[in-house]
């Protein structure tokens, strides 16, 4: 009867740790899905500045002479920045559609040894 009642015990006992392992489990999956909600929620405002940056080209609302900071506040940062001098001084900044970094259309911003915009293509 006493090793009915010590397995009891033991019984009792354990299902509290494993109660305690589910809730941490169920804790780390709510916040994986709350970091994955804010992920998703920065890709699509960077792709939402990505297709502004190809509609102002498009429809020549781009001019020459803005500071790559003005540049990259309105459209977010770049991918990639280039040099094209060792100096440092003339640069191209590379934007790309968020997550398709590889296969998607690529807008290259050139600017001058004085930080200003000079030209653009899209490839």
């Amino acid at each position: 009867m006493s090793s009915f009642l010590i397995m009891i015990l033991i019984a009792f006992l354990l299902s509290g740790c494993f109660g305690q392992d589910k809730m941490q489990a169920i804790n780390t999956l709510r916040d994986l899905a709350k970091e994955r909600s804010e992920q998703e929620a920065i890709i699509k405002s960077e792709r939402k500045r990505f297709r502004l940056l190809l509609k102002d080209i498009k429809d020549m609302r781009l001019k020459k002479g803005l500071s790559a900071d003005k540049v990259c506040r309105l459209y977010g940062d770049p991918v990639s920045i280039k040099y094209l001098d060792s100096e440092k001084e003339n640069r191209i900044l590379v934007f790309s559609e968020p997550m398709n970094y590889f296969k998607e259309v690529k807008a290259y911003l050139y600017f001058d040894e004085y930080n200003k915009l000079s030209s653009w293509e899209v490839k």
